[in-house]
């Protein structure tokens, strides 16, 4: 079908555009810029970096210690500096102990800066304690150091945490005009952190630079499941009598497997989903000397397949907005649909038939807007431009059409 042609060319034309190489730069120890190329990896890991200056044509790799600073325009900037990490956080909590304060140890290596401005943030990954934050106002003298979140064991049983990084933004970055911002809704996390550094750098006449740490990235598969309910349009054209359009309500369950992109704006996906129906609908002939009536009862499963592309607009904090078109594959896979034709005159009902039909496969055309909360939750508004499964060679068309509403988790 066309529409799978036209998302293998969609895919390979975006993944064409990937750059195998970056431009960005390097600062020495001795405060010397070199500019150049970085071969496209993962960023945040050193060890994979390799680096050629404008003039040269192989890559080579750079020695962590003649380096104090890298980036690759508003991608990625990389600052080595020495701080202080609580080593005692831990992503086994069965190793948690009933140490509420933290456990210091000294650091020296490179912070990934998310936020320039007067308030800078940066973070900070291991495999032993996950990801921190950490920021420093130097304007205001406040040096660099960690925001403190720490589980830890209040009883043999009961896991708390001590949030100390909620009274540091209140200490530390609340505006002095008095703008507030909701703190205590602030989770220890990139986008929540992230908006309270722009926030801050905004109330204080000072432009942010927001880090977007895209480039690099890989593609990420994801998973979700839906439940749907519709309000669908039914109706019998193109035979004798056509029949009136019946709205009634049908419901669906499927699930979704989808390609995001590294920018994470565009994702193409794979839907299917089974569709209920069950409706009645009727018509009159009118003629001069008896009425032909019909009465069409449909009631089926419907096995539906939709590859679609998806856009996600820019998002800010934990939630986002998106809209995405699918061309729909529409296959019944139980069910037909009764034609019951009677002749009426002023006696009473002269001759009565039924005929029952087997419904076909059809396409149609759908289109989405949705919210996602926090990568998990959506919500999603569909509109199926109708179908008719009565196929293309009868005399007469069953057609269906639908809007409703999408739930949608995603694992």
């Amino acid at each position: 079908m066309r529409i799978f042609t036209f998302i293998a060319v969609f895919i390979t034309a975006m993944s064409s555009f990937a750059q195998e190489q970056q431009a960005g730069y390097y600062i020495t120890e001795n405060g010397n810029r070199v500019e150049g190329y970085f071969k496209t990896t993962d960023f945040t890991n050193f060890s994979l970096l390799e680096f050629k200056e404008k003039n040269e044509n192989s890559f080579s790799k750079l020695n962590k210690g003649d380096v104090s600073e890298y980036g690759v325009g508003v991608e990625y900037r990389f600052v080595k500096k020495t701080f202080k990490l609580d080593n005692s956080k831990l992503l086994n909590k069965r190793r948690l102990t009933s140490d509420y304060e933290p456990e210091w140890e000294t650091v020296t290596d490179f912070l990934n800066m998310l936020v320039e401005g007067k308030a800078e943030l940066y973070t900070y990954s291991t495999t032993k304690g996950g990801e921190y934050f950490l920021y420093a106002i130097p304007t205001e003298d406040i040096e660099l150091q960690q925001f403190i979140y720490k589980d830890y064991m209040r009883s043999h049983t009961k896991i708390a945490q001590n949030t100390t990084y909620i009274q540091q933004i209140v200490d530390d970055l609340m505006c002095e005009n008095g703008t507030v911002i909701n703190y205590r809704a602030v989770d220890y996390d990139k986008d929540d952190l992230i908006n309270v550094f722009e926030h801050y750098n905004l109330c204080n006449n000072v432009e942010s630079i927001t880090y977007t740490n895209n480039t690099g990235k890989g593609y990420e598969m994801k998973f979700s499941v839906f439940a749907g309910i519709y309000n669908t349009s039914y109706a019998v054209t193109d035979t004798r009598p056509e029949s009136e359009t019946k709205n009634f309500i049908s419901p669906g369950v499927g699930a979704e497997v989808a390609l995001v992109f590294p920018s994470e704006k565009w994702e193409v996906f794979m839907r299917a989903e089974f569709e209920s129906i069950s409706s009645e609908t009727t018509g009159k002939y009118v003629r001069s000397y008896n009425t032909e009536v019909g009465d069409y009862k449909i009631k089926a499963t419907i096995l539906n397949f939709y590859p679609g592309v998806r856009y996600n607009f820019k998002s800010e904090k934990r939630y986002k907005l998106f809209a995405d078109v699918a061309a729909g594959l529409n296959i019944p896979i139980s069910g037909d649909i009764k034609f019951t034709r009677s002749i009426l005159i002023d006696s009473g009902v002269y001759g009565s038939e039924t005929y029952e039909y087997n419904l076909n496969a059809a396409t149609s055309a759908n289109i989405g807007i949705g919210y996602t909360y926090n990568k998990k939750y959506s919500v999603v508004l569909r509109y199926e431009t109708g179908k008719n499964l009565g196929g293309t060679s009868n005399n007469y068309k069953v057609k269906l059409s639908r809007i409703g509403l999408n739930f949608m988790y995603t694992f």
